[in-house]
């Protein structure tokens, strides 16, 4: 049962009340992904909200032409907001979530959210939490893009994916970074380089140490 899981306590304290724990060991089921699954993907029908209790999803944007931009991770005791819009507004998944590495999660079915928006204050302070820090982390994306250079930009995607990993030996070649960052191979290299020269990094045959 998911109420006897202490990690889930921890993570989610805001889901206190008694018959909101009941709904959840009834309604919400405990899964797993591996490294690299696709728990949705652009255009799907979103039909679970992730409540991650381990590990780490990725959350990517992708135009017409396949390329992709990395936005944000979603950590133990989060969601993704906008997974949440699509299942609240039944709209299809307008982005791109992949495990970063083997990840345990709570599958709450959409039509539980809403009814629980207007029936538990601690479900409700959850979702708005979860909006707010979420529109935060996007405007800061947003400001990266446009304000910060492409090797501080880089600097950042590298602590937040020893962040997501739990070690700051990180296993990624140059392309797959180039691929999130929407750059060039090429591009990625030549500023890596740049990195390590300064003491900010340590590079290996693909991997890289933050120092």
């Amino acid at each position: 049962m998911i109420s006897s899981n202490p990690k889930f306590k921890e993570l989610f304290p805001l889901f206190s009340h008694p018959s909101l724990i009941e709904e959840l060991n009834s309604l919400g089921n405990e899964a797993s992904v591996q490294e690299g699954d696709v728990l949705m993907n652009i255009g799907d029908h979103i039909q679970i909200m992730p409540l991650v209790l381990e590990g780490a999803l990725k959350i990517m944007r992708v135009d017409e032409e396949g390329h992709e931009i990395f936005l944000y991770y979603i950590y133990p005791g989060q969601t993704c907001a906008i997974t949440l819009n699509c299942c609240i507004g039944s709209m299809p998944s307008e982005v791109r979530a992949i495990a970063e590495e083997h990840t345990k999660l709570v599958a709450v079915p959409s039509h539980a959210i809403r009814s629980w928006m207007n029936t538990y204050e601690g479900w409700k302070k959850f979702i708005m939490k979860t909006y707010h820090d979420r529109f935060n982390e996007l405007l800061k994306t947003i400001d990266s893009i446009a304000f910060t250079q492409l090797d501080q930009r880089l600097l950042h995607f590298l602590n937040e994916k020893a962040l997501a990993n739990n070690d700051r030996i990180i296993h990624i070649t140059h392309q797959e970074i180039a691929n999130d960052l929407n750059s060039t191979r090429e591009v990625i290299s030549r500023l890596l380089k740049q990195l390590e020269k300064q003491g900010e990094i340590q590079l290996g045959r693909n991997k890289i140490v933050l120092l």
